[in-house]
Order: structure tokens, then sequence, then C-alpha cells
């Protein structure tokens, strides 16, 4: 939908009850979101990382590439989604390993 591909693992879990299901409404928002991926701003040091959100400029491009370039709703969605992330991405800090 959209030429965005949601990828198969978490369709499957969805279609064979693994626990949630993706709303026909939401299905663009998520693919922006999981096409984001590689746009997390961390901060790495003294012994730990540190998720600080996502690159925004890098956002747009994916937006814009997506076709989505004028869509505030999905933005504003898409952050909905990073604060989420990121309460779950920093709880779980790990110490970067020593060497």
């Amino acid at each position: 939908m959209f030429g965005i591909e949601i990828p198969e693992s978490i369709a499957m879990k969805a279609h064979n009850g693994g626990g949630f299901a993706i709303w026909q409404d939401n299905v663009a928002t998520l693919g922006v979101f999981l096409a984001c991926r590689s746009q997390w701003r961390i901060l790495a040091g003294f012994g730990c990382v540190v998720y600080l959100g996502l690159d925004y400029p890098g956002v747009e491009v994916v937006m814009r590439q997506l076709n989505f370039a004028d869509n505030k709703t999905m933005f504003n969605d898409i952050q909905h989604m990073e604060w989420a992330a990121l309460a779950v991405f920093n709880a779980w800090q790990k110490p970067i390993a020593s060497g």
C-alpha cells in the first residue's frame, strides 16, 4: 500500500494471532516509521547509549520520497510513535563493553 512494505514477520505475527494487529488507517504511518529506521540520533559515551530521537530532516526526506511530504497528521503520528519507542529504547540501556 502506498509503495510501503510492512515486514512479513510483523504481518504474519498479526495474522496468526501474535498479539497485535495494525489498523488499516495506520498502515501507511507505520510503513513510513519503519522506513525511518536508520534515522535515529543516538548519544554514545560514558558506558551507555542513549537514543535522542529521530533525525527530522531525515524523516522529511523519507516522507517526501514516499509521497507523504505534506502530511502533517502523519508526521504528528510518527512523533507519537517516536516518543513511545524512546521510552522503550532508553529503558533498556546497557553499558558499552569496555576494551
